[in-house]
Parts: structure tokens; C-alpha cells; sequence
């Protein structure tokens, strides 16, 4: 009887460590996927930040940037310049210049510590002579910095004072909060990109047509596979209702015998399972590392011990249901 016990136990562990697993990787993928589908200014990153206030800051870029960071982007908009100051020492909107059948050169590290007043023009402006011979850069229309509009790409160190649209986006999140700080201080609104996985599939309904959709719906109905598996763990232990019932046990100490065993295996599997996901999602190049998922896992993780509490309660009273039918010790 504890051989059978103990093995029942194992099994619910590993099936609980599994279905934490296959369901966080599950929406995770499509979680990214969907980010992938929706359009930011710039090709930035789902971690910018955007902030704007009504008219020009007193705030200067040496305010703001130091010129010898290397894991941040800070880009302005000036609408009625019809420029975008840009700051991108790891020259992250490069490759996408480089990919449109354009010659020249982008900004430096150099240009920003030493403020060069360089400018990379569109393709489409009236600003610049196709036919040129140029150093820098035309910004084509396929490339990540185009803006329709927008004329010219300035170095962001050369602004008097900053412009009144502001977006900042990068690796290192404590500059990124540090500049985000400085901004509200300064009076800038924040607005942030809404990640919210319902709304996405709303604004992208294509999202439903792909196989990271179904990724996700199969991690989701593989579920239905969990509650039969509960099912018959607590069908297996009919006979011991059936013999405590026989003894005279009430039908909450019976629940107690086979509930703490199972709840317990499923909690501690879910557990495993919720930190093995966590790490495969943090060694992941491809994957979004966003406050957002984080909560999203967390609720998975509820949302996979509330299925498993309440998939056994519902099968205990269906087997206690049978047993006390019969009215006998059922072999």
C-alpha cells in the first residue's frame, strides 16, 4: 500500500512538473510571437519607453545621456523640424541601413563625445541631392529609423535643449529608468507600449492563424489530458474509500488521506516545473525578458494548481459517490 502510494505520488509529481513546463513554454512562444507582429517606432525593442510633454525641455542631452554609454538608445522627434535625433551607440538600426541598397556611414561613438553635427538624410527629402556624392548614410524607407515625414537624422549630443518626444529603449534597464526619471521630472508624460496579450490578438487577429497560436492552444487543451490522469489517480484509490467508509471514517478524513499526499506532490512538481521554465526562458536569445510575461507565468502557475485542486476534489466525490452506492468494500 505505501509502495503504491509513494508511486502515485511520483507520478503526480512529474505530471505536475510537466504541465507547468509544456504551458509556460507554450504561451510564452506565442507570447513573443504576438510581440513580434506589432509595430514600433524605430524597430525598437517591446522594452522602449516613449515620453512627451507639450513643448521643448530645458533639459540638454549631456542632462540626460552620458556619450560613453554603450547598451542604451535614446531617440527625439521633432515634428516641426521634421528631425530625429538619434543616440544609438551600439549602432542597433545599422544592419537595417546596411540591407537597403544604401552607401555611407552611420554615427560613432567619437560623434557622440565629441558632438559632430552629422546628419543622415531621407530618401525622400528635398533636402538631399540623389545624385551626391554623400558620406553618411540616406535613411531608406526599409530600413528601422525611417519616419514618414521626417527629413533628417541628427546626432543627438548636438540639440540645444531636448525635443519634445523622447524615446529610450536598451538593455541596461537601470540607465533606462535613470533617464525615465529624469524625463518625468522634467515634466514629461510616460506612454508605453500596451503588451496585453488579449488586446494584441484584438489589434492583430492574423496572430490566430499561426502555429505559435496553436502552440499555445495545445499547451492549453493538453490540460484535458491532466484532468483525466486525476480521474483515475483517485479512481485508484477507490478501495481505500470504500474500506475507511466501511470503518467508519467521515468522508472529510478520507479526502484529508488522499488530498494533503496529492496536493502536496502537485505543489511541489508545479514549483520545479515553474523554476526549470524560468531559467529555460531566461537562456533563451529569442525570448522577451518583460515584466509583463513574468506576471503571466505566475498566473499559469495558479491558474495549473487551481485545475489540479479542483479536477480532484470533483473526482473524489465522484468515486466517494460510487463507493457509497455500492455500499460495500469495492476490491
Amino acid at each position: 500500500m505505501k509502495l503504491m502510494k509513494v508511486r502515485n505520488s511520483i507520478s503526480i509529481f512529474f505530471l505536475s512538473l510537466a504541465m507547468v513546463i509544456v504551458s509556460i513554454l507554450g504561451f510564452n512562444y506565442l507570447y513573443v510571437f504576438m510581440l513580434n507582429n506589432v509595430e514600433t517606432p524605430f524597430g525598437l525593442s517591446f522594452n522602449y519607453r516613449f515620453y512627451q510633454r507639450d513643448d521643448a525641455s530645458e533639459l540638454s542631452p549631456l542632462d540626460l545621456i552620458d556619450p560613453t554609454w554603450k547598451d542604451i538608445r535614446v531617440l527625439g522627434l521633432d515634428d516641426g523640424r521634421k528631425t530625429v535625433f538619434v543616440f544609438d551607440p551600439q549602432n542597433y538600426c545599422l544592419p537595417s541601413l546596411e540591407n537597403t541598397n544604401v552607401s555611407g556611414r552611420y554615427f560613432t561613438q567619437n560623434d557622440y563625445i565629441e558632438e559632430n553635427d552629422i546628419t543622415l538624410t531621407s530618401r525622400r527629402s528635398n533636402l538631399v541631392d540623389l545624385d551626391k556624392d554623400n558620406e553618411f548614410y540616406e535613411v531608406d524607407p526599409q530600413s528601422k529609423l525611417y519616419i514618414e515625414g521626417v527629413d533628417q537624422y541628427k546626432n543627438f549630443m548636438v540639440q540645444d535643449k531636448l525635443v519634445s518626444k523622447i524615446y529610450v529603449d536598451g538593455a541596461n534597464k537601470d540607465i533606462q529608468e535613470k533617464i525615465g526619471e529624469k524625463l518625468k521630472s522634467s515634466g514629461y508624460r510616460e506612454d508605453t507600449l500596451n503588451v496585453n496579450p488579449i488586446a494584441l490578438i484584438i489589434k492583430n487577429p492574423d496572430i490566430i492563424k499561426s502555429k505559435y497560436f496553436f502552440i499555445g492552444l495545445l499547451a492549453l487543451s493538453s490540460y484535458l489530458m491532466v484532468i483525466m490522469s486525476i480521474y483515475y489517480y483517485v479512481n485508484d484509490r477507490v478501495g481505500f474509500i470504500s474500506l475507511s467508509q466501511s470503518l467508519g471514517a467521515s468522508k472529510m478524513d478520507i479526502h484529508k488521506k488522499i488530498l494533503v499526499p496529492f496536493m502536496g506532490a502537485s505543489l511541489i512538481g508545479g514549483l520545479c516545473g515553474l523554476i526549470l521554465s524560468s531559467f529555460i526562458i531566461k537562456g533563451q536569445d529569442n525570448i522577451i525578458d518583460f515584466t509583463y510575461l513574468y506576471k503571466l507565468i505566475i498566473f499559469l502557475f495558479i491558474f495549473h494548481i487551481g485545475l489540479f485542486f479542483l479536477a480532484e476534489i470533483i473526482s473524489f466525490n465522484h468515486s466517494y459517490k460510487k463507493t457509497d452506492e455500492e455500499g460495500g468494500i469495492v476490491a
